[in-house]
């Protein structure tokens, strides 16, 4: 099991995030190579997609839009037609 450390336990949490802050700020500082437009951190794609998502929603294949729409028929609950362009 992995331990964190409480960061108040030794520099504060506002001191933490400033010193985090200025690393992340230096390690995408670096001229980047060319075509690279961004030099990402670690869970920065995955955050971007969550912001993104729950703007948009989530896109679903047609045919889980169909399954979805065949398991509420059987249930007796009539999906909404038609359904968001962002299910479709």
């Amino acid at each position: 099991m992995d331990h964190i450390p409480d960061p108040d336990a030794f520099i504060g949490r506002a001191a933490f995030a400033q010193r985090m802050a200025g690393l992340a700020a230096e390690m995408k500082a670096p001229a980047r190579a060319e075509g690279v437009a961004e030099i990402l951190l670690p869970g920065e794609i995955e955050a971007g997609l969550t912001v993104r998502r729950r703007r948009e929603g989530i896109a679903l294949p047609p045919n889980v839009v169909d399954e979805l729409r065949q398991e509420a028929t059987a249930a007796g609950i009539p999906p909404p037609e038609p359904l968001p362009e962002r299910l479709a």
